[in-house]
């Protein structure tokens, strides 16, 4: 799908979070694929081919859920692997290139990345901490939900790191990233 694509090639987290929330949508319509023509109808301002080609796109999206088994949770393996892809380049900035820019970054949000790992059992990586955590707000903010200063303190300073891994990202995706030197 145009947005999908358009996301992922110019802002990966801002596409790993569309994802989850397509996710959660198709989810809420039960991976019922005779549902999606309501969600792709939102496109009509575009035409029928685009909108025929969004409720392929979703459909092929609960087909695929559905072969990964993820229909209650998870997430699709081609995400999982950009966010572990993201975990490497998350530990090549802090260990090897030594990026001193994102070191700074991840000593802000250090104590609010250990915080989150005493409240959450079973993520399997820092990286994918960050990202439920922005999800979290995501899902609060939609709710209107109250939101502690505290909490928006510190996810603002996760926000910060996780969009500076993106741009390194892109970086690295278009050849553009040099590791040897800062």
């Amino acid at each position: 799908m145009v947005i999908a694509d358009q996301k992922k090639r110019e802002n990966i987290a801002e596409y790993i979070l569309y994802m989850w929330q397509l996710e959660d949508l198709m989810r809420s319509i039960e991976l019922n694929p005779e549902a999606v023509g309501a969600i792709a109808e939102q496109f009509d301002s575009y035409g029928d081919a685009v909108v025929d080609a969004a409720a392929d796109w979703y459909r092929n999206m609960i087909r695929q859920m559905k072969s990964e088994k993820i229909e209650q949770s998870g997430h699709l393996r081609e995400v999982q692997d950009i966010v572990i892809e993201l975990f490497y380049l998350h530990n090549t900035l802090l260990n090897i290139s030594k990026d001193k820019t994102y070191q700074h970054l991840y000593t802000d949000a250090a104590p609010h990345l250990q915080e989150l790992r005493k409240r959450s059992g079973r993520v399997s990586n820092e990286v994918e901490m960050m990202f439920n955590a922005l999800y979290g707000l995501w899902l609060l903010r939609l709710q209107k939900a109250q939101i502690a200063e505290e909490t928006e303190m510190a996810m603002a300073s996760i926000s910060k790191l996780t969009a500076f891994l993106a741009a390194k990202y892109k970086q690295m995706k278009s050849g553009e990233m040099d590791f040897s030197h800062n």
